[in-house]
């Protein structure tokens, strides 16, 4: 799984799961997480599916637009 290597890479580094970062394999809880937790002068980065219009879940593809995501979270949390 691509998130493992990531973390091995991370924890390698010297960095701390939970202190230096978090894993969230749900994409849509992890965009919430991260713009909920972003304070003014932060950027938020959010990379890989950036221009893809779809996710391949096991149950088939499913339409997916990071933008918008971000778009509504911001919305909720009373940013936008």
């Amino acid at each position: 799984m691509i998130s493992q290597t990531i973390v091995k890479g991370a924890q390698s580094a010297g960095t701390i799961e939970g202190r230096d970062y978090a894993v969230e394999l749900d994409r849509q809880a992890a965009i919430r997480e991260v713009i909920g937790r972003a304070r003014p002068g932060d950027v938020v980065l959010l990379a890989g599916k950036g221009h893809e219009r779809r996710m391949l879940l096991a149950d088939g593809p499913q339409a997916w637009s990071d933008e918008a995501e971000a778009i509504q979270a911001l919305h909720d949390l009373g940013y936008a």
